[in-house]
């Protein structure tokens, strides 16, 4: 499978001050999904009120391990060691 990826808007809390649209970061998250043939998580987040912070980076972690948990495949491409 592709490599998670995750995009991390920032500055939620901000609506009046937007530099992307949700709809830009969207339509960006599916061009890229395309791209690597894989999903591609995308979180609106606040640094400032900490809303969807923690999310996004359980989420992430989450799927990275999951990417790189040990199927067979990945066994064999080395990707993972058995303890």
């Amino acid at each position: 499978p592709a490599v998670p990826v995750t995009i991390v808007a920032n500055k939620c809390d901000l609506q009046g001050e937007r530099v992307v649209s949700s709809q830009e970061a969207i339509a960006l998250a599916k061009e890229l999904a395309t791209l690597i043939k894989g999903s591609v998580a995308l979180y609106e987040v606040s640094s400032k009120t900490g809303q969807n912070v923690v999310l996004a980076i359980q989420d992430t972690f989450l799927n990275v391990l999951l990417w790189r948990s040990c199927d067979k495949n990945n066994a064999e491409a080395g990707w993972c060691t058995t303890m």
